[in-house]
Formats: structure tokens, sequence, C-alpha cells
């Protein structure tokens, strides 16, 4: 959900191959100088994507949500909006980019 508009998809992957994609295309799409390299750390309740020793974004697994990173231990929730796309729907991060700006809103 971006500014409160829920976007019209089906949850049709689990969430595994969802944020393989996400990271795949991470990858693929923001690493054009082999520089940035996207990983990911489990926890509990969100897992972290990592590029450099530095937070890119968080990821719930619950729902999929994307959440721009409020540190390196936490997400940024107590926001408005803090969604800022979902893994399962890839509309929600085409324009991604290595440094994070995609994760602000407008």
């Amino acid at each position: 959900m971006i500014n409160n508009i829920q976007p019209d998809y089906v949850k049709t992957t689990n969430y595994d191959t969802a944020l393989d994609s996400f990271i795949t295309h991470m990858n693929k799409n923001c690493n054009s100088n082999g520089y940035y390299n996207f990983t990911v750390n489990k926890g509990r309740r969100f897992d972290k994507v990592v590029s450099n020793s530095s937070v890119h974004c968080f990821v719930e697994k619950e729902t999929g949500n994307i959440f721009k990173p409020a540190s390196w231990s936490s997400p940024q929730l107590k926001t408005k909006t803090p969604v800022r796309g979902s893994i399962y729907d890839v509309d929600s991060y085409r324009n991604a980019d290595p440094h994070g700006g995609w994760l602000y809103a407008i």
C-alpha cells in the first residue's frame, strides 16, 4: 500500500520465491557498476535487505510489505504511510535504485 492506495495483485507465489525475485531484481537493475550486492539477513518478523554493510530496506515476512529503515535494527513504522511497496507487486519496486530514494514517499 503506497499513499493508502491498495495495489491490485493476487498473492500467487510464496514468500521465499517473491523475496528471491525482489533480490534478483535489485542485484540486476541496481548493480550496473558491480559495487552493490544485495543480500538478505533473516529475522523473526522482518527480513533485512543489506547492501555493502548498510541496510537498504526491510521486508515484513507476514505480508511482504517493504519498509524503509529507521536504523540498522528496525524499520520505519511510525510515519503516516510506512509501507513503501510489496515484494508481491513488481510495479511497486520497478523504479528501485541502489541508494534507496524510491523508499521515500512523494
